[in-house]
């Protein structure tokens, strides 16, 4: 009902497309998947490192930013829906597959267990909910967000920055 009242229709035309609270929320899913792919682009695990930490960051703030209120959402229903749990644990793989692709060289020089808590720590801070802490406890601007991604991930990996140890 709140979804309805929020769109400003009835309940009953809700029920109209939707056969029920699931299949609304695959549709959300659907849609959020279209936006993340059209925010996409392959990062060429063979560009320079430090380009390739640009690069991540930059993808996880557009569709961090994009989606935020959406991702929030689904993580705080996912316990009552099968279809936000299982979008939830599909977009996790999707962004830890990413990091080991993207920095498999660097990642490959670690033994198993540091290798999985580097890709952890990664994925943590460049993961939505690092994104809201930035954003709205730290309130920081989308650039000074972005840069706190590439800077966390960039000192994970070793990058080297002028002006820096």
């Amino acid at each position: 009902s709140r979804i309805a009242a929020r769109a400003g229709i009835s309940t009953r035309s809700l029920y109209v497309h939707f056969s029920g609270l699931d299949d609304l929320h695959r549709a959300a899913i659907d849609r959020a998947t279209a936006t993340v792919v059209a925010l996409l682009w392959p990062i060429d695990p063979g560009l320079p490192l430090a380009a390739r930490v640009a690069q991540l960051a930059e993808q996880r703030a557009l569709v961090n930013e994009e989606l935020s209120a959406l991702l929030r959402a689904a993580a705080a229903l996912e316990a009552s829906s099968p279809a936000l749990a299982d979008a939830r644990r599909t977009s996790r793989t999707a962004a830890v597959d990413q990091i080991r692709r993207v920095f498999r060289s660097e990642l490959s020089t670690l033994d198993d267990a540091a290798r999985d808590r580097r890709v952890a720590a990664m994925h943590a801070i460049s993961s939505a909910e690092s994104w809201y802490l930035l954003r709205s406890v730290h309130a920081l601007t989308i650039d000074e967000s972005r840069r706190s991604v590439d800077e966390g991930l960039g000192a994970l990996m070793g990058v080297r920055r002028r002006g820096t140890r």
